[in-house]
């Protein structure tokens, strides 16, 4: 996930940078309210072309490991990876609080973000607490659905007698 305290963006997304405008993206579908970006096929570059629209004035790509020790070895390692080619599905979760019955309402500013922990979201370990990530998984259990479904018709060889 986009901000996710555990761990970071790029090492989940295997990118370079973190996802361009994150904090102001919309979700992609109403249906998955908190998936923000999907590549929709596989893609090498990282991040793709059409997101640079989303970049933010203050906003920076350079590379996360950009003058570490090993530096070299990690953009090795990303060019390596990215030559495969991956489908990348991005989300963002944020703090809200109920009132009543009515759930939703965002904390203001950083605090929306504080703690937020994708690890216990998207396995939805505590329902009452955690229950944002069931839209994320239904998302990415239909992609490898859809995937699969394809696999499956480019193996299909008809048998004849």
């Amino acid at each position: 996930t986009c901000n996710d305290f555990l761990v970071r963006y790029q090492t989940a997304a295997l990118a370079p940078c973190n996802l361009p405008g994150w904090r102001a993206r919309e979700h992609v579908a109403p249906e998955y309210p908190h998936v923000v970006s999907d590549s929709g096929a596989h893609c090498a570059d990282w991040p793709p072309a059409d997101d640079f629209c989303f970049l933010a004035p203050n906003e920076s790509l350079r590379p996360y490991f950009a003058g570490v020790a090993h530096e070299r070895e990690i953009r090795t390692m990303l060019e390596t990876l990215s030559s495969l080619g991956w489908r990348r599905v991005s989300a963002r979760f944020v703090r809200q609080f109920a009132v009543g019955q009515a759930r939703g309402n965002v904390l203001p500013d950083f605090l929306s973000e504080l703690g937020v922990n994708a690890h216990n979201h998207l396995p939805v370990v505590r329902p009452m607490v955690d229950s944002d990530g069931k839209d994320t998984v239904a998302h990415m259990c239909a992609v490898l659905l859809e995937a699969s479904r394809g696999l499956a018709q480019a193996s299909f060889v008809p048998h004849t007698p």
